[in-house]
């Protein structure tokens, strides 16, 4: 392996075939079997590959020869546990009917598949639980048939919906009379109370109203929301089990998350609904929230521009948000897909991924005290996982790890091993449905938990891929060589200036900028330094001949039109000199100059 590393390059559209994985297995099983090494001459004669000869001397290839953009390979065949080829292959017929990549329908499809275990199951990690909701988010262009492609992978879900309100519908109207019936009593005792004024009155309305809590309202299942508030979803969410998924194709869910009815954003639905966190909303004039568990998946195919504000968004960042989504960007296939694929097989279909999403979807939610199933890893797979989380944690270091450099790549990283163990966790519990099984898994197996961690290389390279393509997408100019472009504050900053003619003192920004800035000059200064560092801009010095205060440097736009300042012949100081001595600078970077490139395990 060492001889073959970096020796062969396919195109990228060239994607190795099973059949070439076997011959390379086969050639490297038979030199570990006999103890040759491909270095020696004799043991690449007993092997019989005498095109090794060539191999081994071919000069290296290096992976950054130019082509920086080659995406990490998605591990198409490692990425499943072996009791799973079939959910890979229905992957695949999807991804070829609906011409799009597979990954694009694997990412989405393992959020999807998690709707029936929401709430049911959660995996020990050893020191911590996770629950089972993912979050999958994948951008690409117009024109990918992102709808369609939803509509496949939920039609399990809506036909179940459907079944099962049909079934409830009998106890749905039984319930909604009762209440209706009991209301109505409840009316005209408290009406009675009120004329009489009598404690044994007021005793019977009180008795009537505990009476009417008790009832309990049955409604059909609703587990699919498109969109709405994170008030309506945390609503629906408390009446069907404290669970649900959001799948959309537009940027209106993610809008609403961000607040577009309302003048903030409100995550505290989305995050507790990711983490499992108990969540009690207490509201005057509307239904109030208490959930214990609340499970929430997400599954979002939407454009890069959609996505901008929401990776500008100081809270969506802040509060770790964005750090919850496994996101990727793959290369669209548009301009050269097939007129008229195959579609999706029924013999397919149905067996590989309808049937066991309808077991899932069947298993009996938890019982009075509310605990989920809580699986665990095998040995073997606990110690996998661990060393997963070991080889890891280097990478997290601020000062020399290459996933720790920016906070919230650090904060994405860090919660990787969970993701991870999300995935497996759901992996073992398709494997399980798949067999039809009536009870989630008990025990996650160490192939399993192999296949998840397959996917982490190819995770941790599609995560900057994404929010390259998304910041690009916003502002196609703060989008710079390294990948990330400027941090939002400083976007924020440079629109502020552009708006007002081009340029700007410390002074002006620090009385009349963005709120993140006013009375705070040394903050100011220093956002001022960072966005001249980052280009486009020039800091401009007035002479200081003459009696008075001292006139303030100007930091102009490169193409501005503002009026010219006179400059210093000699190198000026690099501080605003009205700037009190002393004064506090906070440092506000650019969030991609000193980032580092993001590695898979395979380049380090």
């Amino acid at each position: 392996a060492h001889h073959l590393a970096g020796r062969i390059k396919a195109p990228v559209h060239l994607a190795p075939t099973p059949g070439d994985a076997l011959d390379l297995r086969d050639l490297l099983g038979r030199m570990r079997a006999e103890g040759l090494d491909l270095g020696d001459a004799e043991g690449r004669r007993k092997c019989g590959a005498v095109v090794l000869n060539e191999i081994a001397a071919a000069p290296v290839v290096s992976r950054d020869d130019g082509d920086e953009d080659e995406p990490e390979a998605f591990p198409i065949e490692d990425g499943f546990p072996p009791a799973l080829a079939p959910l890979r292959d229905y992957y695949g017929a999807v991804a070829h009917a609906m011409q799009i990549p597979f990954e694009a329908v694997a990412m989405l499809g393992v959020a999807i598949a998690t709707t029936g275990s929401l709430r049911k199951i959660e995996i020990d990690c050893g020191l911590w639980r996770e629950p089972a909701p993912l979050w999958a988010l994948v951008l690409m262009p117009t024109g990918e048939r992102k709808t369609a492609l939803l509509k496949e992978l939920t039609a399990a879900i809506a036909k179940w919906e459907r079944d099962e309100a049909e079934r409830l519908a009998p106890e749905i109207a039984r319930s909604a009379t009762e209440k209706k019936i009991a209301a109505a009593g409840l009316k005209r005792l408290e009406d009675r109370a009120a004329k009489s004024g009598l404690l044994a009155h007021l005793a019977e309305a009180g008795d009537a109203a505990a009476e009417l809590t008790k009832i309990k309202e049955v409604s059909p299942p609703r587990l699919r929301v498109v969109e709405a508030t994170p008030e309506a979803l945390a609503v629906s969410m408390q009446r069907n089990g404290e669970r649900a998924i959001v799948v959309s194709a537009e940027g209106d869910a993610v809008d609403v998350v961000l607040g577009r009815y309302s003048d903030r954003a409100n995550l505290g639905v989305f995050l507790s609904g990711h983490a499992g966190d108990a969540l009690n909303a207490l509201r005057i004039g509307r239904e109030s929230v208490c959930m214990e568990r609340p499970a929430l998946s997400l599954a979002l195919i939407v454009q890069p521009e959609a996505m901008a504000d929401c990776y500008e968004s100081r809270a969506a960042r802040g509060r770790g948000f964005l750090s919850r989504f496994l996101a990727c960007s793959p290369a669209s296939q548009i301009g050269s897909r097939e007129i008229t694929p195959k579609p999706v097989p029924g013999w397919l279909r149905d067996p590989a991924w309808s049937a066991p999403m309808r077991v899932m979807l069947d298993w009996a939610m938890p019982g009075e005290d509310g605990e989920p199933v809580v699986a665990s890893f095998d040995a073997d797979g606990q110690r996998m996982f661990d060393a997963f989380r070991a080889e890891l944690e280097p990478r997290l270091c601020p000062q020399t790890g290459d996933l720790g450099a920016r906070d919230h790549v650090r904060g994405w990283a860090s919660k990787l091993p969970g993701a991870v163990a999300r995935l497996a966790l759901v992996f073992e519990c398709f494997a399980a449905a798949v067999e039809g099984r009536s009870t989630p898994p008990a025990i996650v197996r160490s192939e399993t938990v192999a296949a998840a961690m397959a996917w982490a290389p190819w995770l941790i390279a599609q995560r900057d891929r994404a929010e390259r393509e998304a910041v690009a997408a916003g502002d196609p100019d703060a989008a710079d060589a390294a990948g990330v472009g400027l941090s939002p504050e400083l976007r924020k900053l440079k629109a502020w200036i552009t708006k007002r003619g081009g340029s700007a003192t410390t002074r002006e920004l620090s009385k009349s900028g963005p709120r993140r800035f006013r009375g705070d000059r040394g903050a100011a200064q220093a956002a001022l330094d960072a966005l001249s560092s980052a280009g486009g801009f020039r800091w401009e010095y007035p002479s200081q001949e003459g009696a008075g205060m001292p006139k303030a440097p100007r930091l102009m736009a490169v193409d501005s039109t503002a009026p010219a300042i006179p400059t210093e012949p000699t190198n000026p100081p690099s501080v605003d000199p009205t700037i009190p001595r002393g004064e506090p600078e906070s440092a506000i970077g650019d969030s991609g100059s000193t980032g580092s490139i993001l590695k898979s395990r395979s380049d380090r």
